[in-house]
C-alpha cells in the first residue's frame, strides 16, 4: 500500500508511520505538491542456507556415465 504524506504530518507521526509499515508498503513523503522521499521496510533477511538439506531429493535411475552425461549434451560447448 502506497500512503502519501506530508512532510510536517510525517514529523508529528513519525514512529507510528514507522511502526505501521509492512511487506510491500511505502510512505511517499510530499513538500507542498512535490515528492521529495519515500519510506520504505526493510527488507526480511534470507533464511539461512544449510548443507544436506536437498540430500535424497535426486533419484538417477540408470547410473551408467553415458546416461548422465545425456542429459547435459544441450549445455555442452
Amino acid at each position: 500500500m502506497v500512503r502519501t504524506v506530508s512532510i510536517q504530518q510525517a514529523s508529528a507521526q513519525l514512529a507510528d508511520l514507522v511502526r505501521a509499515l509492512e511487506a510491500g508498503d511505502q510512505i511517499v513523503l510530499t513538500d507542498g505538491a512535490r515528492r521529495v522521499g519515500r519510506i520504505v521496510p526493510e527488507p526480511a533477511p534470507h533464511p539461512h542456507r544449510q548443507s544436506g538439506v536437498c540430500k535424497g531429493m535426486l533419484e538417477i535411475v540408470d547410473d551408467s556415465e553415458d546416461a548422465i552425461l545425456d542429459h547435459f549434451t544441450d549445455y555442452v560447448p
